[in-house]
């Protein structure tokens, strides 16, 4: 058994259909035997696995105890037996959350924003007790409910905490500094000073991001949901280029896809999508976003999101860009030499609080 992990028996639990499979663990529907309405989700990660990691098990088990919040999914309790360690957890049965706004009748600008808001509730939390997520992506966020006459239908919460750093669970502040340097996430939704530690290597020194990258990430996410296709993208599918976007910020807010869009929302997400991390805001901070105040009037326009998004979705499956974790290394990316030097001389290196000015962006329509 693992240091500091409860255990119990499965037996308490009916195990049902599977909700869904990673590269570890499979997670199943669970119904508690002893109260049959309690139903949970059951995250198995089999010993047998090669890749079976006690130890980052312990740590994704140590973060989800800590976080404790409406917005993240709870972890119920930890059982073990001989063949695998089972997470029983928070369900949240509602599916991601972009095949949500693909399968709502309508989805307007207001929905977002309510959305959002939740997501930045959670991160923010998470950051208070010093937890940076790393890995905020559309598939790691769920949906509590089914049915649509209930409230849990648009209630979100933060899922999968197996790329999360804990700054409680680093020994010192050397190792803390360390995990604050590893090159961990989804490319896609990447803050350039991940791309740029990474991309010095040795170089870097003592440099490291903050809890910021997950701001940006959730920027990304919030532009996809109001245009449902990603900002940083290369029609080529050349990952390069996607990255050199993504290092300066270069992104556009099309006409006509973007012109009912609120002024609020898309300021809103050039402060998260900004380069310099001085100048970018911190979770708390958008909690305070004239976009999330009480007594703001959004367009009740249908936004033109479903077919894209649609598309987006269809493209990412068959990507299946998956988490990528490599400790200050990138021979994972092809053309690492290139990768490394473009980077290098495309963006000055600047200390930690300042990452270059991310003004390249604009409103102005494609073409």
């Amino acid at each position: 058994a693992g240091q500091g992990i409860a255990q119990s028996e499965m037996e308490k639990y009916e195990l049902g259909a599977p909700l869904g499979e990673g590269a570890f663990a499979v997670c199943r529907l669970g119904k508690s035997k002893a109260t049959p309405d309690l139903k949970v989700a059951v995250k198995t990660v089999l010993r047998s696995h090669p890749h079976f990691d006690m130890k980052a098990l312990n740590h994704e088990i140590t973060i989800m105890r800590a976080a404790n919040h409406p917005k993240c999914i709870g972890l119920i309790e930890v059982i073990e037996d001989k063949q695998a360690v089972h997470l029983v957890e928070e369900l949240a049965s509602g599916g991601e959350l972009f095949d949500r706004i693909v399968a709502l009748g309508r989805f307007t600008e207001k929905d977002a924003v309510f959305l959002v808001h939740q997501v930045f509730d959670g991160i923010a939390y998470l950051h208070s007790i010093d937890i940076v997520h790393r890995d905020l992506k559309p598939e790691n966020l769920l949906m509590v409910g089914r049915d649509e006459s209930d409230p849990s239908y648009m209630q979100i919460k933060i899922a999968d905490f197996g790329l999360s750093a804990m700054k409680a669970n680093a020994k010192s502040d050397e190792e803390w500094s360390k995990e604050m340097r590893e090159f961990c996430g989804t490319q896609d939704y990447l803050a350039p000073e991940v791309f740029k530690i990474a991309a010095l290597g040795k170089k870097a020194g003592n440099l490291q991001y903050d809890a910021k990258v997950d701001v940006w990430s959730v920027g990304v996410i919030y532009y996809i949901m109001l245009c449902g296709y990603p900002p940083f993208y290369s029609e080529d599918n050349d990952m390069l280029k996607m990255i050199q976007q993504i290092m300066h910020a270069k992104f556009k807010f099309h006409s006509p896809k973007w012109d009912s869009v609120s002024s609020d929302s898309k300021d809103f997400i050039m402060k998260c999508l900004t380069v310099d991390t001085s100048k970018r805001p911190s979770a708390a901070e958008c909690m305070k976003d004239p976009l999330f105040a009480n007594n703001h009037v959004f367009s009740e326009q249908a936004l033109d999101v479903k077919d894209d998004l649609r598309e987006f979705l269809s493209k990412r499956r068959k990507k299946v860009l998956g988490a990528v974790k490599a400790i200050a290394r990138m021979e994972t990316i092809a053309n690492f030499k290139f990768f490394r030097v473009s980077l290098a001389l495309s963006a000055p290196m600047h200390p930690i609080d300042s990452w270059g000015s991310g003004s390249e962006r604009s409103y102005t329509a494609r073409g």
